[in-house]
């Protein structure tokens, strides 16, 4: 009896000991569940090369488009497991100079960086000779170096791609515009998948592109996608003189051909001036400055007896023979003489002589106040009014001013 009581003790520990460990292995699979599942997002992707390995498809509706960089309006949902990367957002743009554009600028760009982020990158990293080879063509050609985004956006750098059109290779060239570029098409060789020779031949197309639309480069990519002659007849049409003017009259496939050009080129390098590359949106221009005498700028007017100027304390020193070449605006905010010469590029001392008062009354002054600047810098403060304000804060702040 005693035995069988200490069998029945031995068996009770072992079977409470397994249950036990059932139930630690059951919650434990249960918490990595619940870890998995935080870590569970969906997703939509336009691009199907873009799906994870090993993804799980929720849903997928596919719609051929020759634009493969370009979100699509059907769109496939993935469950994607992985760590989620870094994405690149906030980008600015300048509403004085952008104006109506600016949010579709920059929800483009957010947009671009956060759906293209892995496929970009992975670019980025495995293409390095191959940028630096199309830098070093561009820069040949006298050409800027954020084209080279355009080999991205036409081909995602396949060499031998080949749309549903006849366009192939890096640059995706037709097979009679690369023969008028001096490549060999025929049925033994085709050098539009040569990648030295085919991008020698896109920096030749881009210089003639660049002529006939009179150095626009944001014009330039637009008439590489659609056609130069599409582009010519809609700026006629609407009498447009920029990108920006004639968006809205241009394929929606073009529109997100340029807008991906600079989102692109802003990836591979984030000093790219690709947005700038364009003229301004028409009707981007600066307030007439006041170009009257000097006396409503200032209290007095110097003294001037045998050819000796006299200045009383305090007074703008401004000589005769540069009257003509100084524009007074009323401005108010935050200023700073030292950012404006920098943002500018113009003469420090000159600024604090013509504006001495300027720093310590801007900071207290409750109506606008003058600011004397050169003519042909007018333009410039004008389109950066809004990154001097900024800059200047930053500097006040750093030497406890503000």
């Amino acid at each position: 009896m005693k035995r069988q009581f200490i069998i029945n003790s031995i068996l009770t520990v072992f079977f409470f000991s397994v249950s036990y460990q059932s139930v630690g292995q059951a919650t434990s699979m249960m918490d990595e569940k619940e870890k998995q599942k935080a870590n569970v997002r969906i997703i939509p992707i336009a691009d199907a090369s873009m799906i994870p390995a090993g993804a799980k498809i929720i849903k997928s509706n596919k719609e051929i488009d020759s634009s493969r960089f370009v979100e699509k309006r059907n769109e496939i949902e993935v469950i994607d497991e992985r760590v989620q990367p870094h994405r690149i957002a906030n980008v600015h743009i300048d509403p004085s100079i952008y104006g109506k554009h600016t949010e579709f600028i920059q929800s483009f760009i957010t947009n671009y960086f956060n759906n293209h982020y892995n496929k970009l990158t992975r670019i980025k990293s495995q293409h390095r000779s191959h940028f630096s080879f199309i830098e070093n063509v561009l820069r040949r050609h006298n050409l800027p170096t954020e084209l080279k985004a355009l080999a991205v956006i036409e081909s995602a750098m396949n060499f031998e791609a080949l749309s549903s059109v006849g366009a192939r290779g890096p640059w995706q060239f037709m097979p009679e515009t690369g023969r008028l570029l001096g490549l060999r098409v025929d049925e033994r060789v085709d050098e539009r998948i040569d990648f030295y020779k085919s991008t020698k031949a896109a920096a030749k197309y881009l210089e003639q592109l660049n002529r006939m639309f009179n150095n626009d480069w944001l014009l330039a990519v637009a008439g590489y996608n659609w056609g130069p002659g599409n582009i010519t007849r809609v700026l006629n049409q609407t009498k447009g003189n920029s990108y920006w003017d004639i968006k809205d009259k241009l394929p929606r496939e073009t529109r997100n051909h340029v807008m991906a050009f600079i989102a692109t080129s802003l990836f591979l390098d984030k000093d790219s001036r690709a947005l700038a590359l364009g003229r301004y949106p028409f009707g981007t221009k600066a307030p007439s400055p006041n170009f009257g005498t000097l006396a409503s700028a200032y209290d007095d007017n110097p003294v001037i007896e045998n050819g000796v100027i006299t200045f009383k304390e305090g007074q703008p020193k401004i000589a005769p023979a540069e009257l003509d070449n100084i524009a007074i605006l009323k401005v108010k905010g935050t200023y700073h003489l030292d950012v404006i010469s920098d943002q500018l590029q113009f003469d420090i001392n000159t600024l604090r002589r013509w504006n001495p008062k300027f720093d310590t009354e801007i900071l207290t002054a409750e109506a606008p106040i003058y600011l004397r600047i050169p003519v042909d810098k007018l333009e410039t403060f004008i389109l950066k009014k809004t990154k001097i304000t900024k800059e200047s804060r930053a500097y006040l702040d750093r030497k406890g001013l503000q």
